[in-house]
């Protein structure tokens, strides 16, 4: 059996054990696969079978002691630490969070609410930094909602069991003596980056700070947005292809300089660790910087190696070193792609048309074989990437990264007055990047949702066999590409067949905001969207780069990994900011063909501007009263025509029916509202209750409760909130009138699964 395919049962093998979350799933896998010897003798398989035994044992033993040595040491009691900083610190505004260890080698994710000005020197701080803080320890909290990343989870994969919130102007840093040479490094380039960062322009300084160093938090907010819309935000990375033009590059000064190839490939053996270090030491740069090290090393010795098994065996020793890197997506995407490139190798020599049609040949393979990925974590693809790629590949590989480098090192060794080249870097990227963000408005997306993992799979599968077809050129391109494209089909189409419906109540914080699916997408209903509301101005120092959003970073995402890409009615059942604050970031995602609003005066300045741009954009706004229908079953019954309600008790009040359970939808109302809402319907009754202001005790009064009489009731409050919702008195009555509560600060997001007149499902993120 040759190499080749050795190599491959090898990384399988890898997967295999690293998957098997359940250390008995893979002991059984590594005893059917021993099982499998003595057939494999009589068959001439042994080394097929071997290739992938050994190799799964090896991971039993790694990947075991990677598990059991991933615990804390600490009781979680501890206030006062020495802690040495690992990574360079983010600054933003008053927020301060870094990366720290302990004497005791526990790492820690540390974070500070700055109170001064002054205090901002600590974004200063270099790896290898010494400091003596005090402070509190708690867990990482799990996901609130369904598809949202897991904190908790990417921190035990980083082996951090704790956040340490650190008190303000608790820090007493130095740096000692006799530190190693990689934390040289690492300070180097955290020092670079600081000064870089305050030196360069904004727009273009981001961009170079990307490119040399890989980090992306000094990329303006919404060009980063742009770039991800667009599919192209990988050129925003340190990826393959600009470790090869670096190396290249490289290699090729040092012959013109006059060195022998020899000693040019012992420079760059030495040359190409640092760059990996200095670049961020991210999957994909570890990743290249291995495989050109390889290149190197074998060139130098005169050995010969297939590509693919040199790119098996960095596969093999990187999850050694750390079986979690699988998990992190730039892992998968780097390792996939690069696979995808090297067994297609043969279709990109010999496609005809010279530079332009190898260039394309290059970017689909790319593109569809991470395309799955992106559909798994992102959920959503602009077709439009395919031909931007083809554009901006180029542009950046040939022209920003270049003067991105020389820039950077004129920053170094020259002074910053001659530093021309961030100059012409800055011209060019005034005309680029409007133009992306155009683009980024206006492109098609294709909203898929989360694929299942088994779809995932039978699309590489389709992938495999359009890329084999392709190579050997036995059926047309478009045919080998129909097992993908059914794929794609049957993931856009499956949430059209689903016969239930689903309301969900989504963990905005201190918010509301509730979704509301019928059967077979026939329509797709919101009530109000959260918000963050800014309790006092904030001086300049302190406002932060990025700013949370419900709308745009916990609904959006929510909806397109369920394969939403339009809703068909916003309800903002009034003007408080935490109920209508996420409406802007959620239009700017979604397409939403009509928003519901109370008639009435609309006083405040986030009301007037959010108004006014919804009347400005494509979206219908329509203004309601009391007794009108908005859709099937969905009655409006507050505010009433005539009669003058402010504040919370102008809430839009709704009556539905979905699927033959009764909800009733009260955003704020207040007793106000509820007594004239019992004088008005005093028949009203309903199986749901969403309970009036997040269960404030001026709402939710024992005459409405038992008129309206509801088995089930719904609270969103945020965690341990600054209000004190839900009151518990409110509490109290609702237990005394025996009905089932759920609640966002106890529960997190709460789905319920409607059919036949029946809640037949409750799922809830968090288990009180």
């Amino acid at each position: 059996m040759n190499r080749l395919c050795i190599s491959l049962l090898t990384a399988s093998a890898a997967v295999v054990f690293v998957l098997s979350s359940h250390v008995g799933v893979a002991v059984a896998l590594f005893i059917g696969a021993i099982a499998l010897l003595p057939a494999a003798w009589r068959s001439g398989r042994l080394a097929a079978v071997t290739a992938f035994v050994l190799p799964l044992l090896l991971f039993a033993s790694v990947a075991t002691v990677h598990k059991k040595s991933n615990v804390s040491m600490l009781s979680g009691e501890e206030t006062a630490f020495i802690v040495v900083v690992k990574e360079t610190p983010r600054l933003d505004g008053n927020r301060f969070r870094v990366v720290v260890e302990t004497t005791a080698g526990e790492r820690l994710q540390l974070a500070s609410r700055l109170q001064s000005e002054s205090e901002q020197r600590l974004g200063k701080l270099l790896p290898g930094d010494h400091c003596r803080v005090n402070g509190k320890l708690s867990e990482p909290a799990p996901p609130r909602n369904r598809y949202a990343f897991d904190y908790s989870r990417y921190l035990y994969e980083q082996r951090i069991h704790w956040l340490l919130e650190v008190e303000s102007g608790s820090f007493v840093c130095k740096r000692p003596d006799g530190l190693s040479l990689l934390t040289h490094l690492q300070a180097f380039r955290a020092q670079l980056l600081h000064e870089a960062a305050a030196a360069f322009p904004e727009e273009a300084g981001g961009i170079v700070l990307a490119l040399t160093l890989g980090e992306r938090f000094y990329v303006e907010e919404d060009v980063i947005e742009a770039y991800s819309t667009l599919g192209i935000i990988h050129l925003l990375a340190i990826s393959g292809l600009h470790v090869g033009l670096v190396t290249g590059a490289a290699f090729f000064i040092c012959i013109r300089i006059g060195l022998t190839r020899e000693r040019a490939a012992l420079f760059m053996l030495i040359l190409l660790p640092i760059f990996a270090i200095l670049a961020g030491a991210a999957p994909p740069v570890v990743r290249a910087s291995a495989m050109a090290f390889v290149f190197f090393l074998f060139a130098l010795r005169k050995w010969r190696i297939h590509p693919l098994f040199g790119f098996a065996t960095i596969y093999f020793l990187y999850l050694l070193l750390d079986p979690y890197k699988l998990f992190q997506l730039g892992f998968q995407l780097s390792f996939l792609v690069s696979f995808a490139l090297i067994f297609s190798a043969k279709t990109i020599q010999t496609a005809n048309g010279g530079y332009l049609r190898q260039m394309c040949t290059v970017t689909t393979i790319a593109q569809f074989a991470g395309l799955p990925l992106i559909f798994f974590h992102f959920y959503e693809w602009s077709p439009f990437s395919l031909l931007l790629n083809l554009v901006y590949i180029p542009l950046v590989s040939f022209i920003v990264l270049p003067f991105s480098f020389l820039s950077l090192i004129a920053f170094v060794w020259l002074p910053e007055q001659v530093n021309l080249f961030i100059g012409l870097l800055e011209s060019l990227l005034t005309f680029v990047h409007p133009t992306l963000l155009k683009l980024s408005e206006s492109t098609f997306q294709l909203v898929l949702g989360k694929p299942p993992v088994w779809l995932v799979v039978a699309m590489y599968g389709a992938l495999a066999f359009a890329f084999v077809h392709w190579q050997e050129q036995k059926w047309p391109l478009p045919i080998a590409f129909l097992p993908f494209v059914a794929c794609l089909i049957v993931g856009a189409v499956a949430p059209y067949v689903q016969s239930k419906a689903a309301v969900t109540m989504i963990d905005v914080g201190q918010g509301d905001s509730f979704l509301i699916e019928l059967p077979y997408r026939k329509g797709i209903y919101m009530i109000d969207t959260g918000g963050v509301a800014v309790y006092g101005e904030e001086e300049d120092w302190q406002q932060r780069k990025n700013t949370f959003d419900p709308g745009s970073d916990v609904i959006a995402p929510f909806l397109k990994a369920k394969g939403i890409s339009k809703i068909d009615m916003l309800v903002l059942t009034h003007g408080d900011y935490d109920h209508i604050g996420g409406a802007t970031g959620l239009l700017n995602e979604i397409n939403v063909e009509q928003v519901i609003y109370p008639k009435g005066p609309v006083e405040k300045e986030t009301e007037i501007e959010l108004l006014e741009n919804i009347h400005a954009s494509p979206t219908n706004l329509h203004f309601t009263r009391a007794n009108e229908v908005l859709a099937e079953n969905w009655y409006v019954l507050h505010p009433p025509e005539g009669e003058h309600f402010t504040g919370n008790d102008g809430s839009i009040v709704i009556f539905a029916e979905i699927e033959g359970v009764t909800f009733l939808f009260t955003g704020d109302l207040e007793e106000t509202g509820e007594q004239r809402l019992m004088r008005s319907y005093p028949g009203i009754q309903a199986d749901v209750l969403k309970v009036g202001h997040h269960g404030s005790l001026s709402s939710t009064t024992e005459p409405f409760i038992s008129q309206v009489a509801p088995r089930y009731a719904f609270i969103s409050a945020g965690p341990q909130n600054r209000f004190g919702h839900p009151h518990p008195e409110v509490v109290e009555r609702l237990e005394r009138a025996n009905m089932i509560v759920w609640r966002t600060d106890l529960h997190g997001m709460v789905e319920l699964t409607l059919s036949n007149g029946e809640i037949e499902a409750v799922e809830t993120m968090l288990k009180p």
